[in-house]
């Protein structure tokens, strides 16, 4: 029966029209709005919630000549989004080269020390912008390396002992 192959079409295409919207609206809300809830993040402060009518946005990029462009403008414009978009994709950009670089285990290292695990101390500390590049080889471990150490410590706020280690 030709009739029915045609409504069993359309249920189908029907039922595809609904998962893709439902789908581009959970894309427009997370793009948008966020994926968590600000106030589940930081309870000491309060965010103001913007709207989201489903109805708009996809009536928005119905009509829009390039609906992905349309879709894509909902996301913030603010300079923490941007700053926080550059930052993942330099994160993912150092997971891809192969992650962050490790220290062999050891004792401390401290002023004056001469060890193979400080030049990995050094690499590791120009590779998180905490040692400039200039100061990147040596196994001693001078002045420079402890002040850049010791800058790493208060960023992540640790004790800024200049000390690497279990000490």
């Amino acid at each position: 029966n030709p009739l029915a192959a045609t409504s069993a079409q359309s249920d189908q295409v029907a039922a595809s029209e609904i998962l893709l919207s439902a789908t581009v609206l959970r894309f427009a809300r997370d793009l948008g709005w966020g994926v968590t809830l600000p106030e589940e993040v930081d309870t000491d402060n309060s965010y103001e919630k913007g709207s989201f009518d489903g109805y708009v946005i996809l009536q928005r990029l119905a009509s829009a000549p390039d609906p992905g462009v349309a879709l894509l403008s909902l996301a913030p414009k603010s300079l923490a989004y941007v700053l926080l978009k550059k930052a993942l994709a330099n994160l993912r950009q150092i997971r891809s080269n192969g992650g962050w670089s490790t220290i062999s285990a050891g004792p401390t290292l401290r002023l004056a020390d001469t060890s193979p695990r400080v030049q990995e101390l050094r690499k590791l500390l120009v590779e998180r912008g905490d040692l400039d590049a200039q100061y990147a080889t040596g196994e001693t471990f001078d002045a420079p390396l402890g002040d850049a150490l010791t800058r790493y410590q208060r960023r992540l706020g640790l004790e800024p002992d200049g000390l690497f280690g279990a000490d």
